[in-house]
């Protein structure tokens, strides 16, 4: 499949980036950070998969914050069940928040 899509949210008013892709079964992937989300472009294969990875910036919340994320296809894939497509999650501070950090 061509040009499928991942956006994230990151929670409150944080940014992310910068953004890295893994891929197995998967290329051309693209990451792009700008206006604060998490969003890539990528061509997959069948069983294949894409890891989008990277760092969130000025994360001040001292309550659990939780990180959405949706993956979506050209329309006019038909795909039957598309609510695997959607995933959400905590985020796993850093120990040192300051940037110490790689």
């Amino acid at each position: 499949m061509t040009d499928a899509y991942l956006t994230g949210s990151p929670p409150g008013h944080d940014s992310a980036g910068p953004l890295d892709c893994s891929m197995v079964s998967a290329a051309n992937c693209v990451t792009d950070a700008r206006f604060g989300g998490i969003n890539a472009r990528f061509d997959i294969q069948p069983g294949g998969s894409v890891a989008i990875s990277g760092g969130l910036h000025d994360l001040k919340s001292t309550k659990r914050d939780w990180i959405g994320v949706g993956a979506y296809r050209p329309a006019n894939l038909s795909e039957p069940n598309t609510l695997n497509n959607l995933a959400r999650t905590a985020v796993i501070q850093n120990l040192f928040g300051n940037g110490f950090d790689p």
